[in-house]
């Protein structure tokens, strides 16, 4: 059984002390924390969680996803729900920002559509993030502080408030999320685009030896070498190919497996490492997910 981080757990194990309403309750009553960075862990496994989370950092991290991994040395926001799969480690020691967690208790209809649309905006929900420039870093600084000061009185009407913030940093995350698009789209012709990714895509094959890895495995990876946004990227893809970045990617990777499994003597492991699967398992799973076919089985039915 997968396993699910609740999040009490989630205090736990970040050393807080779990708030008395989720202990009287098990988790199960209405809940919403403004918490700094400073205090939290410098990485989280890879599991899904059964809350919410806003994240503000100024970077330095590897977020590990279902697509890969994606190296993020800038300031980042990061929304995540029960349904992604997601872990991170912090490489450098000073870390700084704030997080708001909340669990489904506590989203009001409204705020959840809210929730969705930002994710929706930033793209592939495997990586629902947005790196940020200095000056957009410190401006949602500002709204998680004054989030905090006001989550700290004693203020009444204080979810009402907290909903306001949440919706303002959303819609702040959606302007500058539609800021980059829009730069992004004026600058490159959708075509070229386009064929700078295929480029860059089709320049990683054919592997010539077992102890080449590839490099670059998702859509994250070849948005930062494009130098555009992921959604971006992905719109731009698909709208020209019909396809998503994802698929053409993955169609690559398997038309090299196949072929490395008919004209190559190198393992099945070697195959999956060079192909970036850490696991020769994981390889496995892939090749029959999309072929029907265990590697082992395929490459016997074609020698």
């Amino acid at each position: 059984m997968e396993f699910l981080e609740t999040i009490i757990q989630y205090y736990k194990s970040t050393g807080r002390m779990v708030p008395d309403d989720l202990i009287s309750s098990g988790g199960k009553s209405q809940h919403f924390n403004v918490l700094k960075r400073q205090n939290s862990l410098r990485s989280l496994p890879f599991h899904r969680r059964d809350y919410y989370k806003v994240c503000l950092s100024t970077g330095g991290a590897v977020f590990r996803t279902d697509e890969g991994e994606v190296t993020v040395d800038q300031p980042v926001v990061c929304f995540t729900d029960p349904d992604i799969k997601m872990g991170f480690e912090f490489y450098r020691e000073a870390q700084d920002g704030y997080l708001s967690v909340f669990n489904e208790q506590y989203l009001t209809p409204d705020l959840k559509r809210e929730f969705i649309k930002v994710q929706r905006v930033l793209g592939d929900r495997l990586f629902p993030f947005l790196l940020l420039s200095s000056e957009e870093y410190h401006s949602l600084y500002g709204y998680f502080q004054l989030m905090e000061k006001e989550y700290c009185s004693s203020l009444p009407y204080k979810k009402e408030l907290m909903l306001s913030f949440l919706k303002l940093i959303f819609n702040t995350v959606i302007r500058f999320a539609k800021a980059r698009i829009q730069g992004d789209e004026r600058s490159e012709r959708p075509d070229r685009l386009v064929s700078r990714f295929l480029q860059l895509l089709n320049g990683q094959f054919p592997i010539d030896a077992p102890d080449s890895v590839l490099r670059f495995k998702n859509p994250g990876d070849f948005a930062l070498l494009l130098h555009v946004h992921v959604n971006h990227l992905n719109h731009t893809v698909r709208k020209l190919t019909g396809k998503s970045t994802s698929r053409l990617i993955r169609e690559r990777v398997l038309e090299e497996a196949k072929d490395l499994l008919k004209n190559s003597d190198w393992n099945i492991s070697e195959i999956g490492n060079s192909l970036g699967f850490e696991y020769v398992q994981h390889f496995s799973q892939f090749f029959w997910k999309h072929t029907g076919e265990r590697p082992g089985r395929y490459r016997k039915n074609v020698l």
